[in-house]
């Protein structure tokens, strides 16, 4: 590579919009993603048990949307997509490296969340899934920059998801599971209320000796969750294979043992004492036989990813499955559950 450097595009997004755009900038071959939610600032900083503190300059300084910067690195007026080596992903395939010329990818991710748009429930405010505006800017260490917004999270009554690099700033009490999980390639570092949401319901599903799938598994956050709070077997499952290779790294990180497998549920898929599923409305309503079939009698499902506008459907839905509603929660806009399966009569 020659006569290159690292530029960053910023976007100014919303919360229902980053995790999406974060995860296709990051197929793209982003070399890192920095996310500043301001909503989710405030938040932490409001919990009473928050360990972070600022003052009100820092407050009234947030900005209004979500600041989202991609790093790449660029020749000219074109991307280098897919640099050191090149990746396969789902948006340019068996290339490596690829050099797209900047404006066309842009046009690209724009087309892409207009899709999403036109595809979500004609019911639901969706004007905030396109982003504001796009600046190119030169950071002066786009290797350091945006891990500084990278920071512990607390879930749950002893969950603690944390990057790597923010591990020794931790504050611990001894029963706290500590999962580490670096930003990369596929999304799930617990920030999103579906992925925070199950969290916090795994650490009352899980007894110790428990076989546990992870439908969707994306990060393997859930999985490694599963089995550090003592599943004995947790198979991670995955149709992208970037994910399932991302699981792997990241329980080999953990250092914990899990059994990943690109794909989704099949027909002889061993029953589980607990079943969990994070991925979207119509992705677990279509596969709700398949879950009822992997799901013990009398075993659990914990399922997420559906707006909260649409949990009666859903209840309905999983119902209909065979599945008994125990807990329903929601956070902002996203609900959760935990089912039971019937027994068979």
């Amino acid at each position: 590579m020659t006569e290159t450097e690292v530029v960053a595009l910023r976007f100014d997004t919303t919360h229902e919009a980053a995790d999406i755009l974060s995860f296709w900038l990051l197929e793209a071959g982003a070399l890192g993603v920095s996310v500043v939610d301001p909503e989710e600032i405030r938040q932490d900083l409001a919990r009473p048990d928050s360990l972070n503190y600022a003052g009100s300059d820092f407050l009234d300084s947030l900005p209004d949307a979500v600041e989202l910067t991609a790093w790449f690195y660029r020749s000219g007026d074109r991307l280098l997509l897919q640099a050191e080596g090149g990746r396969d992903n789902a948006m340019y395939p068996k290339q490596a490296p690829v050099t797209v010329l900047t404006d066309d990818f842009v046009d690209d991710i724009s087309a892409r969340l207009a899709d999403l748009h036109d595809r979500l429930p004609s019911d639901q405010d969706c004007a905030s899934l396109g982003f504001i505006s796009l600046d190119i800017v030169l950071p002066e260490s786009w290797a350091d920059n945006w891990k500084q917004y990278a920071v512990p999270l607390y879930i749950g009554r002893r969950t603690v998801v944390t990057p790597s690099w923010r591990e020794a700033d931790l504050l611990l009490n001894e029963r706290d599971i500590i999962i580490r999980i670096d930003p990369g390639m596929a999304f799930g570092t617990g920030s999103h209320e579906t992925t925070s949401q199950c969290l916090a319901l795994l650490e009352g599903a899980i007894t110790p000796g428990d076989r546990v799938i992870d439908v969707g598994t994306g990060s393997g956050l859930l999985a490694i969750a599963a089995k550090k709070l003592g599943a004995a077997h947790v198979l991670a499952l995955d149709v992208d294979p970037v994910a399932v290779r991302t699981a792997a790294e990241n329980a080999a990180a953990n250092d914990v043992s899990i059994e990943t497998r690109t794909g989704s549920l099949e027909p002889g898929t061993a029953e589980a004492d607990v079943v969990v599923a994070n991925i979207i409305f119509d992705v677990l309503v279509g596969l709700k036989h398949e879950l009822s079939s992997a799901v013990r009698p009398g075993g659990r499902l914990i399922a997420s990813g559906v707006l909260t506008n649409r949990a009666a459907a859903f209840i309905a839905e999983m119902t209909s499955a065979g599945f008994l509603l125990q807990t329903e929660q929601s956070d902002r806009d996203w609900a959760a559950f935990m089912f039971v399966r019937e027994a068979a009569s």
